[in-house]
This record gives structure tokens, C-alpha cells and sequence, in this order.
């Protein structure tokens, strides 16, 4: 992949596409139940808190991002690492729920699904896709992923599901940039049950 200058440059050439259409994450019974920490912003889906924590592509302490599947089964074999849910597996998992998004994402997405794309970033499929990627102290995927948030016209990363391909099946992800969520860009979270919704912007 490339690097520095040359990976902002590259970058700079490639143009946004556009993504619309639901997308779901699963998130734990812990998760749902744990209180606020001190300094999260306090909102009735906190527990989609876009955190800084460490991702394929959001280095440590780098900008606020959200992980989001394709459907129920990839959002679910993403956000735990153990038991895959769904078609995927029959391991037993901790009790958990699953929240669905819209995200309407005009020209704000660069799409890691398009061998071209990778092509011009001087990368490979296997390199952003690596499933080993936190065995290194900053992966190229963490710097694509810094690099990306820094062009400052894409809200998401798209790419393929690292956990579906190990199941023998397709599907893709969002990488999702919460501040780089800016009109006409959105994401809305709703729960009709729970009478629950958040919106981004």
C-alpha cells in the first residue's frame, strides 16, 4: 500500500461512490446495560457510541467510528469474535440484540469491494482484508483508514466481510466516520419497539 504523500495523492484521484440501504449491528446484553462512562455522550442508543478504540481501520485513539454489517448475520459475526451467529455457525453466544441503521451516503464512500480502488491505493485485497491484521503494531488498513478520514470527503469505508468469507459466503461492512457525517450524508438508527431513534448529523 502506499504511504505518506503518495497515499494522500492517491486518495485525492479516486472519486467518492455512493452507498444507500440498512445496515445492522449486534451488540451485547453487557453492552445495552452498562452505564455511561464519564465523558460518553449521553443519548438512549449509547450503546452505539462511535468509539476511538482500536479497528481494522480506525487506529488507536483515531477518529470516532462505528462498524456496521451488511445484514443481521454479518453484523453479528463482526462485533463477536467467538461464536458466529445465524447461517454461520451453531457456537453458543452471549444474549445480545440486533439494531438496524439507514445510511444514505451520496459520493461520501470509498469502496474497497472495487479491485480498482484497490489498485490505485497501490494495495490488494488481501492486504486491507487481512485477518490478521492485529497482530501488527499499526496495520495498513489502520493507515488507509487514518488517511481516508483526513481527505475529509468520505463518511464510510466499505469492505468486504473478513468473518463471512471465513463462513464460505459474501457480504460487506461499514467503517462509518461519525464527524465526517455531514449533510446530505446520514445514518438513522431506529428502534419502532423501543421507541428509540438517534440521527447522524
Amino acid at each position: 500500500m502506499h504511504t505518506g504523500p503518495k497515499l494522500a495523492r492517491a486518495l485525492a484521484r479516486i472519486v467518492p461512490t455512493s452507498h444507500r440501504g440498512e445496515v445492522a449491528r449486534r451488540v451485547t446484553l453487557a453492552g445495552l446495560l452498562t452505564p455511561v462512562r464519564a465523558g460518553a455522550p449521553v443519548a438512549d442508543l449509547r450503546f452505539l457510541y462511535a468509539g476511538r478504540r482500536r479497528n481494522r481501520f480506525s487506529p488507536a485513539g483515531g477518529p470516532r467510528s462505528l462498524y456496521m454489517g451488511e445484514d443481521e448475520d454479518i453484523g453479528s459475526a463482526e462485533t463477536k469474535r467467538v461464536a458466529l451467529l445465524g447461517s454461520f455457525a451453531k457456537k453458543r453466544a452471549e444474549p445480545a440484540a440486533v439494531f438496524w441503521a439507514h445510511v444514505d451516503f451520496p459520493s461520501a464512500v470509498l469502496d474497497l469491494t472495487d479491485a480498482s480502488v484497490l489498485t490505485a491505493l497501490g494495495t490488494t485485497d488481501a492486504e486491507v482484508h487481512d485477518p490478521d491484521w492485529r497482530e501488527r503494531p499499526v496495520s495498513p488498513s489502520e493507515l488507509l483508514g487514518g488517511a481516508t478520514f483526513r481527505d475529509g470527503r468520505f463518511a464510510a469505508i466499505k469492505y468486504w466481510s473478513v468473518r463471512a468469507r471465513a463462513a464460505g459466503r459474501g457480504g460487506f461492512c461499514l467503517c462509518i466516520f461519525k464527524t465526517r457525517v455531514q449533510a446530505p450524508c446520514r445514518v438513522e438508527f431506529v428502534s419502532v419497539e423501543l421507541g428509540l431513534s438517534e440521527v447522524w448529523p
